[in-house]
């Protein structure tokens, strides 16, 4: 992931609309916008609550019925009364979702584009499919599920909750977040290996980061929060061990990241701030509160959630060992995993499990990478067959059980 950004080699257009993957890409996004497009609209209509999301939340709140409804992360609202102008509100905020998820397969075509697809033209229509997959991921099903789909009745067991999928398609300010938070990854993948290098205090990768990251929060902050966390630390670790010989590096890229925690500490007032005098307000260090709520074996949930990039990390352990874009995202994956595991936000807000949301972004890019060093390591014959088989195995399980879950979220069958 982090050629993406260091390709010498710029792509034009002209060559772009040369490649047989372009065309691949049109047709195969055509087909995603569409279906997703459908979702959606079935989930701003409801249908007598077949289709349970946030999106009546949104909807209220576009119609001005929800006043009392605090939504500091105001990008999807401003899209949606921009396409209310000429339709209503509902088909509004379906088209505002629409078209920023649909923005996410763009931004993974431009990362493909300049590493996979860099150098591999002859393969391209298969990474094409494989970025469109990866949107459909989703966590495995407890058995009973996988009973259940060949006919056998079985005890119920959570689908989602507890476990959470990289692609949740049922929360719609997750997905428009998401393509901006993809930008924002790909930049960091490489500043945070250069910073130190650089020396000056303007610089345009530092001011597109910026922008994408601030335009990450505006769109909603759950990615951010871990994000920051955990650039923060890497970035105090390289203070630390350079014995804060670069410090002054560490304030010219730091810089940047002013903008967002302005946004995030005007998001996160809201967190404190409560529409009655009586109500619980705030956070809360409670390790495992909510997780329990919503599972009864953590350790299974997560399994079940992490496999194929866990089989993946076994295999390629070496690229865990060393800086690289598998580590960076283990390493998002898991302060990810801490904030959900370790705070909740009291009163009524702590079923919300709101950082689960950062959690699923951190499950989202360990998916992602873990795809990427695999096509890596088959491609260049880097581990045995049966190593191979056995990791995409894993992805193809996810993958299945994630195209079953948006069949399930289509047809308005419990989503949980």
């Amino acid at each position: 992931m982090s050629d993406a950004v260091t390709s010498t080699k710029s792509t034009t257009i002209k060559d772009i609309l040369k490649r047989k993957d372009f065309w691949a890409f049109l047709v195969l996004f055509t087909a995603y916008v569409f279906i997703t497009f459908i979702l959606f609209h079935r989930q701003a209509c409801e249908y007598d609550g077949r289709y349970p999301s946030d999106m009546p939340e949104y909807l209220g709140v576009l119609k001005g019925e929800n006043q009392g409804l605090r939504m500091p992360y105001p990008l999807m609202f401003w899209l949606a009364r921009l396409f209310s102008l000429v339709v209503n509100e509902q088909w509004g905020l379906t088209c505002s979702v629409t078209v920023l998820n649909g923005l996410s397969a763009i931004a993974l075509y431009w990362c493909f584009l300049n590493t996979e697809l860099k150098d591999d033209k002859k393969r391209g229509v298969l990474y094409v499919i494989l970025l469109f997959a990866l949107l459909f991921v989703s966590m495995i099903y407890p058995f009973s599920y996988t009973l259940k789909m060949f006919g056998v009745d079985a005890t119920f067991e959570p689908r989602y909750l507890g476990i959470y999928s990289p692609n949740p398609f049922h929360n719609a300010t997750y997905l428009v977040a998401r393509p901006f938070a993809i930008l924002t990854f790909l930049l960091y993948v490489k500043l945070i290996d250069t910073y130190e290098l650089q020396d000056r205090w303007f610089c345009k990768e530092y001011l597109l980061f910026s922008v994408t990251l601030f335009t990450a929060t505006l769109a909603k902050p759950s990615f951010t929060l871990v994000f920051v966390a955990n650039a923060g630390l890497v970035m105090l670790w390289h203070l630390i061990v350079s014995k804060f010989k670069n410090w002054k590096a560490f304030f010219q890229f730091g810089i940047y990241f002013i903008p967002t925690f302005a946004l995030l500490l005007y998001q996160y007032s809201d967190v404190f701030y409560s529409e009655t005098e009586n109500a619980s307000k705030g956070m809360v260090f409670a390790p495992f509160a909510v997780w329990k709520y919503y599972s009864n074996n953590i350790p299974v949930s997560i399994l079940l959630a992490i496999a194929f990039p866990l089989i993946v990390a076994v295999f390629q352990y070496k690229k865990l060992i060393k800086k690289s874009t598998l580590q960076k995202a283990w390493l998002l994956y898991l302060i990810a995993s801490l904030t959900f595991m370790l705070f909740s936000e009291k009163g009524y807000r702590l079923k919300h499990a709101n950082f689960a949301w950062g959690y699923m972004y951190g499950l989202f890019f360990l998916h992602a990478v873990s795809l990427l060093e695999l096509v890596r390591a088959t491609r260049n014959s880097e581990s045995k067959r049966g190593t191979l088989a056995i990791q995409w195995a894993f992805w193809v399980l996810h993958l299945i059980y994630g195209i079953d879950y948006f069949r399930v979220l289509m047809s308005g069958d419990i989503w949980a």
